[in-house]
């Protein structure tokens, strides 16, 4: 199976033996992914995302910089237990961050899909 942008370019690429079963949720799930990353910069999706769970900052991108300019929520750099570690404290991975994404506001949402959208269905 392959997933093109637009563009032509391949996002994804997914080879099964014709004898396997395909798990459409977890494709389903691919397409969430690659089309909220191809609009919103300065991120990735671990193996695991859902739509609304926490998204990964890249690497490079600072929590300071994430919360100040992005407006991400709940920047979290992941740690190490200390179980798990050589050391007795616990160590941030400064290159694993994770994040909630800003919600949109109902009018920003409007103006995205269109004025055919009807926007108290989503105020219910």
């Amino acid at each position: 199976m392959y997933i093109l942008d637009p563009h032509g370019i391949v996002r994804c690429c997914i080879n099964y033996q014709i004898s396997n079963g395909r798990a459409l949720q977890e494709i389903l799930r691919i397409l969430d992914s690659i089309q909220l990353t191809s609009k919103v910069p300065f991120i990735g999706t671990p193996g695991d995302w859902r739509p609304g769970d926490q998204v990964v900052l890249m690497p490079g991108v600072t929590s300071d910089f994430a919360e100040e300019e992005l407006e991400f929520e709940n920047v979290e750099v992941a740690r190490i237990p200390s179980s798990l570690d050589v050391f007795t404290q616990q160590r941030e991975l400064t290159y694993l961050t994770y994040a909630d994404l800003p919600i949109p506001k109902p009018v920003d949402i409007w103006y995205a899909e269109g004025p055919s959208r009807d926007v108290s269905e989503d105020q219910k």
